[in-house]
């Protein structure tokens, strides 16, 4: 391992790409990067978040955001019981419903990875 945090996140999905569900902070590309991650408690702002397992996606309240993905973090961390925010996230392969199936496509021309519809 590289020494990475392994996490799942939620998206929100326009003609754009991909969009954070609360910071509305858009995802350019498959690395994102917040300009800190202070210390204190996974709830804080400072940085990006993602839950440890893709279940708990749910338990947060992000069901309603089509897309899914498994994410890396790096850098400075906080992590907690349900989570993590991090100073850097990666995303390594995103997870579409199948009423989102043609967007598979543009997905993976614009972040670089594998993207499955399930």
């Amino acid at each position: 391992e590289d020494g990475s945090l392994v996490g799942w996140r939620a998206w929100r999905l326009d003609a754009d790409g991909l969009m954070s569900p609360t910071r509305h902070t858009r995802w350019t590309g498959p690395v994102l990067r917040a300009s800190g991650c202070a210390p204190g408690t996974v709830r804080d702002a400072a940085g990006i978040h993602a839950t440890w397992i893709p279940e708990q996606l749910v338990a947060e309240g992000y069901e309603e955001y089509p897309v899914r993905g498994e994410v890396r973090g790096y850098g400075t961390y906080v992590a907690g019981p349900e989570g993590w925010r991090a100073e850097e996230c990666v995303i390594v392969r995103l997870l579409l419903p199948a009423d989102h199936a043609d967007d598979a496509g543009a997905l993976r021309a614009r972040y670089g990875v594998p993207v499955e519809v399930r």
